[in-house]
């Protein structure tokens, strides 16, 4: 006798029945939009097609309780219920949602589709207060390939293999320009790192012979896994004492310099260097501060940015170059512009 498939209807189909509930529990119910019994089976014949006796809700609740699952029972003359704690709280979700929604590598639409999908662990109406989210970085990555890059590289991390890939920078009329004479770098991937708004990959650098970052949005395409073995990985601090002396990730001798700074300074010295940084009292007024960081511009920029409240005062070749940088910065011309 021939075999035929036969789908159960969903009413005979105790899993069915038990799964559709939890669906519904997770998607309209909360601490503040309890549903009825009656509610339960109203939505469960009109989103899943599945019908079920009033009696059998309860049932299918327990069973759901016994299971793990947090749901709240209000007895009342018809019992009323939702899901009282799920994987992530409304907290939770929504620090997650600003962190997509401001992050600068993340795409306008990679974050829509991201935000969309935190939504659906929550009700429709927490959902909602999700998708109020208001977006302050106008900086926002035009690289739609960055999510799969971000991907290969850590699929690359997991083999341990190395990758080549093409890099770029912006030329003067906004146009792709690759960089490395327009060869691939051949790098070892360690570790991805979101640092101001941006994401890095960290790694050993066959052409620099170093440990050094790249921006992943700068990567000209989805980088190729090699079939070469990576170079041995550092040890974990060390890996990490170079994260931490990369001023805003970019790459730079390394210095051991001494700051002078305003007490009113402490705020931001902490933001930049952390809270194990190295500060001593200076009078009543001030504080010095001993670190090692990245002798770049962008640390440049950093101490000129609080106009004289910090200032370098050790090594005298960072001061000098310092002092250099700002004197160029006032002192160069354009012709175009005259200034």
């Amino acid at each position: 006798m021939a075999k035929t498939n036969k789908t159960p209807k969903a009413e005979d189909n105790a899993e069915l029945r038990t799964i559709s509930l939890l669906k519904i529990l997770n998607t309209y119910s909360d601490e503040n939009h309890e549903l009825s019994t009656k509610n339960i089976m109203d939505k469960l014949q009109k989103e899943c097609g599945v019908t079920v006796h009033r009696t059998t809700v309860g049932k299918n609740i327990k069973q759901l309780a016994d299971c793990g699952f947090d749901i709240y029972t209000h007895k009342t003359t018809q019992n009323r219920y939702y899901l009282a704690s799920r994987l992530f709280e409304m907290p939770e979700l929504k620090l997650l949602a600003d962190a997509v929604e401001s992050a600068g590598f993340i795409t306008e639409k990679k974050s829509e589709e991201l935000i969309e999908k935190l939504c659906r662990l929550t009700s429709v109406y927490e959902a909602e207060v999700l998708q109020e989210g208001f977006c302050a970085n106008n900086g926002k990555s035009c690289n739609e390939s960055i999510y799969y890059i971000a991907d290969t590289i850590n699929a690359a991390i997991a083999k341990r293999k190395k990758i080549s890939f093409y890099y770029f920078h912006y030329g003067p009329g906004k146009n792709r320009v690759l960089k490395n004479d327009g060869k691939p770098y051949v790098f070892s991937p360690y570790k991805l790192v979101w640092n101001t708004d941006e994401y890095y990959v960290v790694g050993y650098s066959d052409k620099h012979e170093k440990l050094v970052s790249f921006r992943v949005d700068r990567i000209d395409r989805c980088p190729e896994i090699l079939d070469e073995d990576a170079e041995p990985r550092p040890e974990k601090e060390e890996l990490m004492r170079h994260i931490r002396t990369m001023t805003s990730m970019y790459d730079s001798r390394r210095e051991r310099v001494t700051l002078l700074c305003d007490n009113a300074m402490m705020n931001a010295v902490v933001d930049a260097f952390g809270e194990d940084v190295e500060t001593k009292a200076f009078g009543d007024d001030a504080f010095t501060v001993e670190t090692e960081t990245a002798a770049s511009p962008v640390f440049y920029r950093w101490v000129f940015g609080y106009g004289g409240k910090i200032r370098i005062t050790e090594p005298e070749n960072v001061k000098k170059e310092y002092a250099e940088m700002v004197k160029n910065a006032f002192g160069n011309t354009c012709g175009r512009c005259g200034a």
